[in-house]
Parts: C-alpha cells; sequence; structure tokens
C-alpha cells in the first residue's frame, strides 16, 4: 500500500531540468523546451501545470520528439474519444512558441493498427498540421530564432528498429535515404526519438539530437544507471541525459509519462529545456 501511494506520487510530478549545450554554428542563445514521452499524461486540470512550467521558461521553439500519444491495441479498443487531451495539449504550446513534432514509436504503431489505426493516425496529423504544429515525418524545416536560422529534422523511422529484446542495429546510408541532407551551413538539430542509433545520427550531420523513448529506464539505480531500456534491453548505454559522439551532443529525456509498467524510482519525469549556445 504504500509503495503504491508514494508511485501515484512520483507519477504526478515532474523535475524542470535546465541544460546548457554549446555548438560553434550558433552565434545567439536559442532556447529549447523538450517535451518526449508524454504519452497522453495529464499534470494537472487541462495540463496547466506542465503548460505554465513550459511557459516560464520562454522558450524560443518546443520540440516533441515523439510519443505524445499511447497508442496500444488494448488501450484503443477500450478507448471511444479521439485524442482531444493530447490535441488540447498541444493547441496551447502553439501560443507559447513554434512547435516541432517528430513521431515515435506509438504514432508510428497508431498507423498499422486496423480498424483502430489508420483513420484514427492520420486525422491526428491533419489535426496537428491544421493548428500549425511542424509535424516532421522524414522531413526539415529551417526557422529563424533571433535572427539565428537553424534546421530541425525528423526522424519517423522503420519500426523494426524498434523490436524488443534483440540486437538491432541500423544499416550504413539508411537515414541518408529516409533524410534530406543537413545543411552545412547552420546548426542541424535532429529529432529522434530512439537513441539507440546515437552513432547513425552522428554519421548523419546532426549537431544535436533529441531522444527520448526510454523513460530513463523506469527504474535507476545509484552508480548504474537505468535497469531497463524500452525495448527490454538491460542497463541501456543511452539511457538518460547527455552524450556526445564526434561533433554530436544528444540529449536523452526520461520523458513525462509512462505506459504499461506504469513506476519510476529514483526517475522521476522531466520537462528539459536546453539553453542551445554558441560556443
Amino acid at each position: 500500500m504504500g509503495f503504491a501511494i508514494w508511485q501515484k506520487y512520483e507519477l504526478n510530478r515532474f523535475d524542470v531540468h535546465k541544460v546548457k549545450i554549446k555548438n560553434q554554428k550558433l552565434k545567439k542563445r536559442i532556447r529549447m523546451a523538450v517535451i518526449a514521452d508524454l504519452h497522453g499524461h495529464v499534470y494537472g486540470k487541462n495540463n496547466e501545470r506542465l503548460l505554465g512550467a513550459i511557459k516560464d521558461s520562454s522558450p524560443d521553439v518546443c520540440v516533441i520528439p515523439g510519443d505524445l500519444i499511447l497508442a496500444h491495441r488494448k488501450v484503443l479498443r477500450k478507448r471511444r474519444e479521439g485524442f482531444e487531451k493530447e490535441l488540447s495539449f498541444v493547441k496551447e504550446l502553439t501560443g507559447i512558441s513554434p512547435v516541432v513534432f517528430s513521431p515515435g514509436n506509438h504514432e508510428a504503431n497508431l498507423k498499422r493498427i486496423f480498424p483502430y489505426g489508420i483513420l484514427s493516425y492520420f486525422q491526428l496529423r491533419e489535426s496537428l498540421l491544421g493548428m500549425g504544429i511542424l509535424l516532421l515525418e522524414n522531413e526539415s524545416v529551417v526557422l529563424d530564432i533571433n535572427d539565428q536560422k537553424i534546421n530541425f529534422t525528423g526522424a519517423d523511422i522503420d519500426m523494426r528498429f524498434y523490436r524488443k529484446l534483440k540486437g538491432i542495429k541500423m544499416p550504413d546510408g539508411y537515414l541518408e535515404k529516409i533524410l534530406p541532407p543537413p545543411k552545412k551551413d547552420l546548426p542541424n538539430v535532429l529529432a529522434a526519438h530512439n537513441p539507440l542509433f546515437f552513432k547513425n545520427y552522428s554519421s548523419w550531420g546532426a549537431d544535436l539530437v533529441l531522444s527520448g523513448h526510454n523513460h530513463g529506464g523506469l527504474i535507476r539505480l545509484p552508480f548504474l544507471g537505468s535497469v531497463v531500456s524500452s525495448q527490454l534491453t538491460l542497463f541501456p548505454k543511452y539511457d538518460a541525459g547527455l552524450f556526445r559522439e564526434n561533433d554530436t551532443d544528444m540529449y536523452v529525456s526520461r520523458g513525462l509519462g509512462t505506459h504499461t509498467i506504469n513506476i519510476r524510482i529514483n526517475n522521476r519525469a522531466e520537462l528539459v529545456i536546453i539553453d542551445f549556445l554558441p560556443k
């Protein structure tokens, strides 16, 4: 009983984690709010606590690197309403800053689930685009923020790269086939839900990768870090926090929601605020 009460408390709290990352291509600071793995979770009525924290941080752009929704077959069978609460949340975000959204495995899974998915995904997609959300499905957009141009790309990778309990590798050249090339003269921010393929993202040409997916590993142990990844591998390398590969930085968010195994131990949910700074 005590554990259940504690977990109910933990699952309704989040930290605001502020990070500074420097890059030589930048001339001015860009502040990004990273909202990963929400999975339809709500913090306060109409998500007012989360929205308030985002507003207080005054971001120049909000980035959602996947899994705004929860898309399991059993859940969708029981769910009769659409994605009103998720859409209401992102609509409020558009009043704060531009919103960049790259699909995660739950958005990708929604496309595959028939009859609950194929229409629902495109309804979700059209609603997001109608709000002015910059939905990047293997696409790029250049934003001019504070007189600083920055290239955002969203990686919508195939579902085979999310298979569980398998040592999955991404073939060389895969990203180059599905993504537009990076802008060599601009900072390139890649929203890529699964951090497992960091080396591929770096090889593609990302300066900064924004990921989630692993939910911080559900349980975090002192000195050892997270226990299990979302793909059910033990002690994942890219569990949470900041990583570097060659000239590429990657921040892996612990996420804001949960699903299936609804626990967090030493692993509170987080809203990530990144100050992307000139080096």
